[in-house]
C-alpha cells in the first residue's frame, strides 16, 4: 500500500510540473485492462475541453444534500431507494455534456446519448465507499469523464475482495464500465489525507447512465426498493 500511495503522489507531482501545452500534444492512450468490460482512456478530452467543462459546471446550481456536492440532469437519483422513475425527471442534460457524449459516439465508445448525468464534486482527499451502481435503475453501460484532481480508484471482485485492481484516474480520463466490471466488481475511491501535490483543489466527475426500459415505464408513486 505504501508503494501505491508513493507512486500516486509521484504522479500528482508530475501533473504539477507538466505544462498544458505539452499535455495537449500528447496522444490519447488506451490501456489494456485485466477486468472484462472496463475501459480507461487517458487524455480523451483536450486540455481546452477540460477547462471549459470545469468553467461551465462551476456556474451551475449545486445540491448539498450529501457530504459531497452534486448536480443531477435528466433524472434525479434517489440515494435512499437506489432507484428512480418518470416522476424523477429534472432538466435535460446540458449542451456542454452532450458535446462530450457526441465525441464518444463518433469515436465508437458509446452508441447513443445517455438518459442521466450526475456531477459529483470531491474535495481534496475525499473519497467514496465501495459500491456497485444501482442495477434496478440503470443499464449495462456506465461511463464517466474525470476533471480536476486525479484520484486512486480500486475495483474489487464482489465475491472475493482479495481479487482487486487499482488505477490512477487522472484529469481528462474517460472510463466505461459494462459486463463484469459493471456487475461483478465494486469500485471505490479511498480517502487520502496527504494528497496535497495536485494543482487542483477538487475532483469533479461526470457520470453518465442509461435507464433500464422498465424504469422509464414505471410511473408508480414509490420507487421499487
Amino acid at each position: 500500500m505504501t508503494n501505491t500511495i508513493t507512486n500516486y503522489l509521484e504522479k500528482l507531482s508530475d501533473d504539477k510540473v507538466e505544462s498544458p501545452e505539452n499535455e495537449i500534444n500528447k496522444p490519447t492512450i488506451e490501456k489494456e485492462q485485466e477486468i472484462k468490460g472496463l475501459t480507461i482512456i487517458d487524455k480523451f478530452i483536450t486540455k481546452e475541453e477540460h477547462d471549459k467543462l470545469l468553467e461551465a459546471i462551476k456556474d451551475q446550481d449545486w445540491d448539498t444534500t450529501l457530504s459531497r456536492r452534486t448536480q443531477h440532469y435528466g433524472y434525479r437519483y434517489n440515494y435512499k431507494s437506489r432507484n428512480l422513475n418518470e416522476k424523477d425527471k429534472v432538466e435535460p442534460l446540458p449542451e456542454w455534456s452532450l458535446k462530450i457524449c457526441q465525441k464518444l459516439i463518433d469515436a465508437g465508445h458509446i452508441s447513443s446519448l445517455p438518459d442521466q448525468l450526475i456531477v459529483n464534486e470531491y474535495k481534496l482527499g475525499q473519497g467514496i465507499s465501495a459500491h456497485i451502481d444501482s442495477t434496478t435503475a440503470f443499464g449495462d453501460v456506465i461511463f464517466s469523464i474525470s476533471l480536476g484532481a486525479p484520484c486512486r480508484m480500486i475495483f474489487k471482485r464482489k465475491s472475493n475482495s482479495n481479487i482487486k485492481k487499482e488505477f490512477i484516474v487522472r484529469p481528462r480520463t474517460f472510463m466505461k464500465m459494462s459486463g463484469d466490471s459493471r456487475y461483478l466488481y465494486t469500485h471505490e475511491i479511498p480517502k487520502l489525507s496527504n494528497a496535497s501535490l495536485t494543482v487542483y483543489s477538487e475532483r469533479i466527475s461526470l457520470t453518465f447512465r442509461y435507464l433500464l426500459k422498465k424504469t422509464k415505464e414505471d410511473t408508480s408513486t414509490e420507487p421499487t426498493k
